[in-house]
Parts: structure tokens; C-alpha cells; sequence
């Protein structure tokens, strides 16, 4: 292909988006217009769902990490309770 039909083939091509554009007016502008809004919308979503997601996982794991420090420190009484003996919040 020459430089020459290259040239011809972009021309014709910006002629065509060019008279696309134009003959659908200002619908396009608008959905272009709002394209930034839409996006940002679901980024923003995304992140939010992201955030409640993330909190519940991590206090199910701190519920975890109490029950098995509870854990823990019974077994620990119960091994060595004179230890314990002069504590009462051993459970």
C-alpha cells in the first residue's frame, strides 16, 4: 500500500466517523458527556462492595481470634491454674 492510498483511506475514514457523528447529533455528546459519571458510578460501587465485603470478612476473623484466644486461656487455666489462681477473668 502507498503512502498515497494510506492517505486517501484516513481521509475517507474521518469522513465517515465525521458525517457519523454529526447525523446522530447530540445524542452521542450526551452519552459521552456522561461516560465519566457512569464510570466513576461503578468504580465507586465496586469500591464499596469491595469495603462492606473486607469489614465483614475481617470482624468474622477477629470473632474467630476471641474464641480461640478464650479458648486458649482455659486450656492455660486449666494446666496452670495457680497462675491463674488470683485472676478471675480466666474465661
Amino acid at each position: 500500500m502507498t503512502l498515497h492510498n494510506i492517505v486517501l483511506l484516513f481521509l475517507l475514514l474521518i469522513i465517515l466517523f465525521s458525517s457519523a457523528t454529526y447525523a446522530q447529533g447530540s445524542s452521542l455528546y450526551s452519552k459521552l458527556n456522561n461516560l465519566p459519571d457512569k464510570l466513576f458510578n461503578r468504580i465507586d460501587a465496586k469500591s464499596k462492595y469491595i469495603k462492606r465485603k473486607l469489614t465483614k470478612q475481617t470482624e468474622n476473623y477477629l470473632a474467630r481470634l476471641v474464641k480461640q484466644e478464650k479458648k486458649l486461656k482455659k486450656k492455660l487455666w486449666k494446666k496452670d491454674s495457680v497462675v491463674w489462681g488470683s485472676s478471675n477473668d480466666h474465661c
